[in-house]
C-alpha cells in the first residue's frame, strides 16, 4: 500500500521541536530547517527535522510480509512535497540497509554461489528499492538536490559493499530510475509547472511516473516499464480507497486508469533504453 508523507510542516509545527533546546542551538537548528525567509514567505518552505522524519519513520510495520522494507514486492512511496529529500533520504536508507542484509544472509546460505553471481543478486535489489520510491518537488533546485542525496545514497553503499567491482551500467541505471522518479512540479495541478508560470498553467506537461515491473527470463533479471499521468494515479486511488502496495493498481477490472505507455520486457541495466 502507498505511503503519502507530507514532508513541508507550516512553520509553528517545525519550530515548536526547538522548545527544548538552548538558545544558541535553536538559532543553529532553525537556520537547517530554512533556506531564507523569502522562500518561508513565498513558498511555505520549511524542512522536517532527521529527528521527526526518524521517529514517523517508526511508525511503520516493519516485520513480516507487512513490512515496508521488505525485499520482496518492494513498498512505494510518493512523496508530493518533497523538497531536498528528508523523507526519501532516509527511506532509502532503510531499504539498502534491507538489501545488505539480505545480501548477506545469502552469501552465508549460498557459500558456493559465485561473487558475481552474488553482487549481480545485490545489484538488481538495489534498483528495485531505487525504482520504489517517488518524489514531486516544486522547486527546482531542491529537486536536483534530492536528486542528487539519492544517488550519493546509492553510491555509498555500493562502494562499501563492492570498492573494486563497480559496474559503470549500474551506476547509470540508478541514476536513471532516480532522475525518473523525482519530478520537478506541481502536485496540486498535476503537472510540470514551475513558480515562473504561476502554478497554475493549463499547458505545462503532465507530470508522467513510471512503473517498473520485475520480471525474470532465463535466469536474467528484466524489468518492464509502464507510464502513468500523476493524476491518473490519484484518482485510481480516489475511486479505490484501498490499493494493495501499488500506486498502479487497476481499479477496474481491465482498466488502468492514467496509462499512458507499457513497454516490452528490457534486461534491467538497458532499462534506460526502453
Amino acid at each position: 500500500m502507498p505511503v503519502h508523507i507530507n514532508n513541508k510542516l507550516p512553520p509553528t509545527a517545525a519550530f515548536r521541536v526547538l522548545s527544548a533546546k538552548n538558545a544558541k542551538s535553536k538559532v543553529k537548528y532553525a537556520k537547517s530547517l530554512t533556506k531564507s525567509k523569502e522562500r518561508i514567505q513565498q513558498h511555505g518552505e520549511v524542512f522536517t527535522p532527521p529527528e521527526i522524519v526518524n521517529d514517523m519513520l517508526k511508525m511503520l510495520p516493519s516485520k513480516g510480509k507487512e513490512s515496508v522494507w521488505r525485499i520482496e514486492n518492494p513498498a512505494k512511496f510518493l512523496e508530493p512535497a518533497c523538497g531536498e529529500g528528508a523523507f526519501l533520504t532516509e527511506i532509502y536508507r532503510r531499504k539498502l540497509k534491507q538489501v545488505d542484509s539480505n545480501y548477506n544472509k545469502e552469501k552465508k546460505n549460498n557459500p558456493s554461489k559465485k561473487k558475481e553471481e552474488l553482487q549481480e543478486w545485490w545489484e538488481f535489489n538495489a534498483a528495485l528499492q531505487t525504482s520504489s520510491i517517488y518524489g514531486i518537488e516544486l522547486l527546482e533546485d531542491n529537486a536536483e538536490q534530492c536528486t542528487m542525496n539519492l544517488i550519493r545514497i546509492f553510491l555509498s553503499f555500493y562502494m562499501k559493499n563492492f570498492p573494486k567491482t563497480q559496474n559503470e551500467k549500474v551506476i547509470e541505471t540508478i541514476q536513471f530510475l532516480i532522475s525518473r522518479n523525482i519530478i520537478q512540479g506541481n502536485a496540486l495541478t498535476y503537472r510540470r509547472c514551475s513558480v515562473s508560470c504561476g502554478n497554475v498553467c493549463d499547458e505545462c506537461e503532465e507530470m508522467i511516473f513510471s512503473e517498473w515491473i520485475p520480471k525474470t527470463e532465463n535466469g536474467a533479471f528484466l524489468l518492464i516499464r509502464k507510464d502513468y499521468t500523476y493524476e491518473g494515479i490519484v484518482k485510481a486511488e480516489s475511486i479505490k480507497k484501498e490499493i494493495q502496495n501499488s500506486l498502479f493498481a487497476e481499479v477496474e477490472k481491465n482498466v488502468e486508469h492514467g496509462l499512458k505507455k507499457e513497454y516490452p520486457p528490457i534486461f534491467w541495466k538497458e532499462i534506460k533504453y526502453a
